[in-house]
């Protein structure tokens, strides 16, 4: 029995729910700002509009800001990465949510365009390379 109760803790110790990284340190969630995907006009198909999600317009002042943040996830269902990142309208909190592998995909697109990438500048290639430093270091 006493052998049993030292080892039932480093079994479970061994056990991961799945869904959930392989350890501790590897990243399932990167988040960025509104802005790093460009100009509302090249992400708003995929990120929504860069206003308040819960407003239907933005506003009449052409240079309100909003603090917007886009989570970039991989491993995760979305659940629970708007379980993790809740939009909250009272605190003004808005996060808007893109699998790793869209957000890639979606920065791809607009790298091999050339009028985009003249247009974005380096934008796009530093969110993209954040996006892929940064969960490419987390899986080793």
């Amino acid at each position: 029995m006493r052998l049993l109760l030292i080892l039932a803790p480093l079994l479970l110790l061994g056990c991961k729910p799945s869904g959930l990284p392989a350890s501790p340190s590897q990243i399932t969630y990167l988040v960025l700002d509104y802005d790093d995907f460009g100009p509302q006009v090249a992400s708003f198909e995929h990120i929504g509009y860069g206003w308040w999600q819960w407003n239907s317009t933005g506003g009449g002042k052409p240079d309100s800001e909003y603090e917007i943040h886009v989570v970039v996830y991989r491993g995760v269902p979305l659940e629970k990465v708007q379980a993790d990142y809740p939009v909250i309208p009272e605190k003004n909190q808005d996060y808007r949510y893109f699998a790793y592998e869209d957000a890639l995909h979606f920065l791809d697109g607009l790298l091999s365009d050339p009028e985009s990438r003249q247009l974005l500048g380096n934008t796009i290639s530093e969110t993209k390379e954040k996006i892929v430093t940064s969960f490419r270091a987390s899986s080793h």
